[in-house]
């Protein structure tokens, strides 16, 4: 079972520790993330075609949404902090189906998104207070001129963040045999992409 003790506060919200600080519980999303948002770079929990293993690797523990699933359910068989009901953050596909209704404020897709549209996206603009790689108008912001990784600048009490996509738990509607949406830590857009591809996993629970 997760322990709770109070921890260090972003500005934007609250992050309360778990677990001796290997988990942070986030109070208005109400669910709990892992301390080590690149844990797969160390523990694989014996899954394997986990980056290096793998065909197109943007870099270590970075994986394909199958393998990424795969990576969660191996975790909760491990019941990894006490807890056997991990799992991919969620997106909620608004509006036109799959990513329809790509845009620059306010959709689910793009940049500046609705954040009630996805749990990552809440952490990257609320939570961390992230500035987009894209302004409302779809010009470049200051971070964003020198290259859209500049744009995480608050990690917040968290390890290994990767400056690139993370896996979603959610399947595009457009195309459930093949895309799933991801969010990108570099420049905060909200996207889809094809399943095969290698982005990273950061497993939450409720």
């Amino acid at each position: 079972m997760l322990t709770l003790c109070l921890a260090t506060v972003t500005a934007q919200a609250a992050l309360l520790s778990r677990s001796g600080g290997q988990a942070y519980y986030d109070d208005v999303l109400d669910i709990t993330w892992l301390a080590d948002a690149n844990l797969a770079a160390s523990n694989s929990f014996g899954v394997t075609h986990i980056c290096p293993d793998h065909s197109w690797c943007p870099g270590v523990g970075a994986m394909s949404w199958n393998t990424a699933q795969a990576w969660i359910g191996a975790m909760n068989t491990a019941n990894y902090l006490g807890t056997n009901d991990w799992r991919l953050p969620t997106v909620t596909d608004t509006g036109g189906s799959g990513c329809s209704d790509y845009g620059y404020t306010g959709t689910d897709c793009g940049w500046n998104v609705d954040l009630s549209t996805g749990e990552m996206a809440h952490m990257y603009y609320s939570t961390l207070g992230n500035m987009p790689s894209r302004n409302t108008g779809g010009g470049l912001t200051g971070c964003g001129i020198t290259g859209s990784i500049y744009c995480l600048t608050n990690t917040g009490p968290f390890s290994n963040l990767q400056r690139y996509a993370y896996w979603s738990g959610t399947i595009d509607a457009d195309y459930p045999n093949s895309s799933a949406w991801d969010f990108g830590f570099d420049g905060g857009y909200q996207n889809t992409n094809n399943r095969s591809m290698g982005l990273y996993a950061w497993a939450v629970t409720d």
